[in-house]
């Protein structure tokens, strides 16, 4: 909400964007006390800890940013600049989806054989 509000009003932007650190903040202190406490918290911390899960972390995060911001961008030019409404966009991108669909189960036999590090 604050980046939707950015072109209309920077004191509300400011706003949502520290109630949204703020809400983050109160999460972790919540999760931390769920921890020491010693129930199963929602999302364990200690998760943070490992390297190799920060690094998976954040490829996917690469990964899923970059998926998003090209999908965007482009539905955003076909609806802008071509003049395509919402049905026509979905359209086009229908052969998109279908061919993330086909190589994710095509990548399921060669995950099986090469090990998780290859």
């Amino acid at each position: 909400m604050g980046i939707l509000t950015a072109d209309n009003n920077l004191w509300l932007t400011l706003g949502l964007i520290a109630a949204g650190a703020l809400v983050l903040a109160w999460f972790l202190h919540w999760i931390r006390r769920e921890e020491r406490a010693g129930t199963e918290p929602l999302l364990s911390t200690t998760v943070f800890r490992t390297r190799t899960s920060n690094l998976g972390l954040v490829t996917q995060n690469a990964q899923w940013l970059l998926l998003m911001g090209t999908s965007f961008t482009v539905a955003t030019y076909l609806q802008v600049v071509r003049g395509y409404d919402a049905i026509q966009t979905g359209v086009i991108f229908t052969a998109a989806t279908l061919g993330i669909r086909a190589s994710s189960l095509a990548a399921e036999r060669p995950a099986k054989r090469l090990p998780q590090r290859t």
